[in-house]
């Protein structure tokens, strides 16, 4: 395999290399350095070096050596995959990196080497150095990652299975009432996502704050926002399929959620997108778990459904997705849900009108095309039958506060 996986790993480099400057680190697996290609080998290592205790710990719990991405308090990024040995265990890891998130000011680059008490020669050095790192958004960093996990081991992953290594005290301990802060933080997400896995409807009431965007980064960069939503999205969707949720419609939302935020373009918009992500994903899982009666076929079909919303679907390419012959699926699905599939797919569109409506100021015609109402009168006769209001009646009277 040495010869493969080298020929592979060089393959990737040259890939790499054509858009940018990124470096490729080898360690064995106690984690020292045995080849590189950075140029500056020996002053950027000490970044990585000065992780290394956090980054060992996160080993030793990676069971399943999935790849991790690393990040310090300069919002330096590497992404670390592994090569095991014979009996499955850690043989080599392949780092790719280490880049930028965002474009980082001289002053934050400046405060985060004072504190790490090096002398005015040393941080002048430093601070040329990172200059040259190249800055690239988190989605297509871990693009690299993904494949260099697969050129490492073989192994094809989702951006989702990507483990960040975090610890409760934040990323560096510089600052005391920022660590307090990032504890806080981290206190607050392990909740949320405890709330996701059990698939309670309640979450709101115990993590309201993690649906505001800046809950994850004190950034102003629309670039840093994204890349946290982003991960966020990621911890999400593992949240989910450890509650119950089928991995190949986990994946599919993930993918899906996150495009639709590198399409975004504000503030306004992450924030939808985030707290419409992590509210599908309770709901999903709820109904996984509280589906008695609901066979397996049926619950995958309506995960499905929930997905499409956007486009016209028909009983034939549900029956196509699920593996069974149309008349059988119909006839199966209203027998265990009550209702006929296009009967559900309206009362799912109608939902998520509901949950739109109260969650944010998009306009009611642009949530009529999103959930493929076609036009914005049959979206409102829809509607009002559903609910008694027309759309704009059920906005005003402020629903968002009642259920």
């Amino acid at each position: 395999m040495g010869k493969n996986l080298n020929a592979r790993l060089e393959m990737l480099r040259e890939m790499v290399s054509c858009c940018f400057d990124i470096s490729f680190w080898e360690y064995d697996s106690q984690m020292q350095l045995l080849n590189t290609t950075c140029d500056d080998a020996a002053e950027i290592h000490f970044f990585f070096q000065y992780e290394k205790d956090r980054l060992m710990k996160a080993l030793r719990n990676n069971v399943r050596l999935l790849p991790m991405v690393l990040i310090n308090s300069l919002e330096m990024m590497w992404i670390i995959g592994f090569e095991r040995d014979e009996k499955g265990g850690f043989h080599r890891a392949f780092v790719t990196g280490p880049v930028f998130i965002e474009n980082i000011t001289e002053s934050k680059i400046e405060s985060a080497l004072v504190k790490m008490k090096l002398s005015p020669a040393s941080r002048q050095m430093f601070y040329s150095l990172l200059q040259k790192l190249p800055v690239l958004p988190f989605s297509r960093f871990a693009e690299y990652g993904i494949v260099l996990q697969f050129c490492a081991s073989g192994e094809k992953i989702h951006i989702s299975d990507l483990v960040h290594v975090t610890n409760e005290r934040g990323l560096l301990a510089f600052d005391s009432d920022q660590n307090r802060n990032r504890h806080s933080s981290w206190a607050q997400e392990q909740q949320l996502l405890k709330l996701m896995e059990e698939g309670n409807l309640d979450y709101k009431r115990f993590a309201s704050s993690l649906t505001n965007v800046g809950f994850f980064t004190d950034s102003t960069s629309v670039r840093q926002i994204k890349d946290a939503i982003i991960i966020h999205v990621a911890l999400c969707t593992r949240a989910a399929i450890r509650g119950g949720l089928d991995p190949e419609i986990a994946y599919m939302l993930s993918d899906n959620y996150i495009n639709d935020i590198e399409a975004s373009s504000g503030l306004d918009d992450i924030t939808l997108i985030n707290s419409t992500m992590q509210d599908d994903f309770v709901r999903r899982v709820h109904q996984c778990r509280s589906g008695k009666g609901i066979s397996p076929i049926i619950q995958k079909c309506c995960s499905y459904i929930q997905t499409n919303l956007s486009r016209k679907m028909t009983s034939a390419e549900l029956a196509n997705w699920v593996g069974y012959s149309e008349s059988y699926l119909t006839s199966r699905f209203k027998a265990e849900m009550g209702m006929t599939i296009g009967e559900y797919i309206m009362d799912c569109r109608i939902d998520r009108a509901k949950f739109l409506l109260r969650s944010g100021n998009e306009p009611i015609q642009d949530i009529c095309g999103v959930l493929g109402f076609g036009s914005q009168s049959y979206f409102g006769e829809k509607f009002k039958k559903a609910t008694g209001m027309t759309p704009l009646e059920y906005r005003n009277k402020g629903h968002g506060n009642k259920e």
